[in-house]
């Protein structure tokens, strides 16, 4: 008799960790999905913007450019369109916007963020660089100059 009692007593556990499971996976899809922790929105299909700066960035980035002189033509071609602000990030800027993506904090804007990218510099020297994953632990990036990117431009 105790062996069918202690085969209940099993049951009950493995049926009381079940339920207690399932409830709790549940809880946490709920919390989830009602703490949208997306920095990014989409602004049709052309442009996305940060909630957090309300900068407004170019949804689709650049072909790859050789030198400061295209870059600039690229951004003076991009102010003659629906927006005559656009310019390009800073450093900070970039790792930030890549920092969004390495913790999934995008919402539903799904671009390119990897590759060389032209930024300026506090004083206004424009380079071109790359944000690369680190080797460390978790997200961490590093960064790398280049000679030549691509233009994610960005506005105020």
């Amino acid at each position: 008799m105790k062996r069918r009692e202690a085969g209940h007593s099993h049951k009950r556990l493995w049926l009381l960790c079940t339920v207690i499971t399932v409830v709790l996976f549940c809880a946490a899809a709920i919390s989830l999905a009602g703490n949208d922790k997306s920095y990014l929105s989409s602004v049709g299909t052309a442009y996305f913007q940060d909630k957090r700066t309300q900068t407004m960035w170019t949804a689709v980035k650049s072909k790859k450019l050789d030198t400061v002189a295209e870059v600039r033509q690229y951004l003076t071609r991009l102010n003659e369109g629906e927006y005559n602000d656009w310019r390009l990030p800073t450093k900070q800027e970039l790792y930030d916007l890549f920092t969004v993506f390495d913790l999934k904090n995008n919402g539903k804007v799904r671009i390119s963020i990897e590759g060389n990218y032209w930024m300026r510099k506090p004083e206004g020297k424009i380079i071109a660089g790359a944000w690369e994953i680190g080797d460390g632990c978790g997200p961490e990036r590093v960064y790398y100059s280049k000679e030549k990117g691509y233009v994610r431009a960005v506005r105020p």
